[in-house]
């Protein structure tokens, strides 16, 4: 199973954990699809490895200085 298909599947489970996560989830995915348009335009899916890095470098730097 490919990451886009377990996801689709975690995501659409009507179980009230699923649909809880469902709440965080889809907004943080929409981020990264934004932030990938804003920094690169292009869909995330189609950044380089070293693309999504800088992305996912940045989200890690800001937690760190917010103390989380």
């Amino acid at each position: 199973m490919r990451v886009p298909d377990y996801l689709d599947e975690w995501l659409s489970a009507s179980y009230p954990i699923q649909q809880k996560d469902r709440e965080t989830l889809l907004p943080g995915l929409q981020w990264l699809e934004d932030e990938s348009q804003r920094r690169f335009a292009k869909d995330f899916s189609t950044l380089s490895d070293e693309q999504k890095r800088a992305i996912a470098d940045d989200i890690c730097c800001r937690r760190r200085k917010a103390g989380i």
